[in-house]
């Protein structure tokens, strides 16, 4: 297993994520078990025709990801480490520029350009 592996349920929503556990030999070992992931979705423009689903926002998942990789960055230093928080801190940087511009042209929270 790659621990890359995941089912999309609903795309732009709903997504089942493996459970892995660490095998003797440092792999990743399949539980059996998964995680369900729900994004938010929907639109406050009726006339995009996207129903208003809960979920966690992007965001909140590329801060998880930073949180977490830079907690495992202590533990462990690499190379890469610093490369892979430095994109992800960008990604974060442009989800936020992106939102400050789309509530500038008043067009946050929905699908219109």
């Amino acid at each position: 297993m790659s621990g890359t592996d995941l089912e999309i349920l609903e795309i732009g929503h709903h997504y089942r994520l493996p459970a892995y556990r660490i095998g003797d030999a440092g792999d990743l070992q399949a539980t059996g078990h998964s995680v369900d992931l729900t994004l938010i979705k929907g639109s406050l423009n009726t006339a995009d025709s996207v129903a208003m689903k809960d979920g966690i926002a992007v965001e909140t998942l590329l801060k998880l990801l930073i949180v977490d990789l830079e907690y495992k960055s202590t533990r462990v230093d690499s190379e890469e480490g610093p490369r892979m928080l430095f994109h992800l801190r960008c990604a974060l940087d442009g989800m936020r520029a992106r939102a400050h511009r789309r509530r500038e042209q008043r067009v946050l929270g929905t699908y219109q350009k």
